[in-house]
């Protein structure tokens, strides 16, 4: 009688002691070029969060919804609150399976690259997006 449901054995990409040393990795990037979705990377620009970050001068062309008018009606000048502003960091990972990866050995470790920068991504509580293909003419 054969057994039902059984599940082929998958062995891991990351071994325990790999893993542990990747979740002590960071992903600190130096330019933000996303989308204007809230995450945990702070930018230098201002944003809607409600942490606060500083007031500044009131210019023509400012949203007055962020006029603090209790400051206003104490100075008789305007002031903006700024607020901190954070973003989410989209990881995309883009793994070759052309025909030059044809070696075990070299898609194995491309795959266990691929799962680290993942895992520290999604440890970093950012998206990510995983590709594998071949080029195509």
């Amino acid at each position: 009688m054969s057994e039902v449901g059984t599940r082929p054995q998958l062995t891991p990409l990351l071994s325990n002691e790999t893993l542990a040393r990747v979740e002590r990795l960071r992903l600190h990037p130096n330019r933000r070029l996303t989308n204007r979705t809230r995450g945990e990377h702070s930018v230098g620009t201002g944003g809607a969060t409600i942490d606060f970050a500083d007031y500044r001068d009131y210019v023509a062309g400012d949203d007055i919804r962020y006029v603090d008018w209790n400051i206003f009606a104490r100075l008789q000048r305007p002031y903006l609150k700024l607020y901190s502003h954070e973003e989410e960091l989209h990881v995309v990972v883009i793994l070759d399976a052309s025909a030059s990866m044809a070696s075990e050995e070299k898609f194995n470790r491309a795959q266990e690259l691929a799962a680290a920068f993942s895992t520290m991504a999604l440890l970093g509580t950012e998206r990510v997006s995983l590709f594998a293909g071949t080029s195509g003419g």
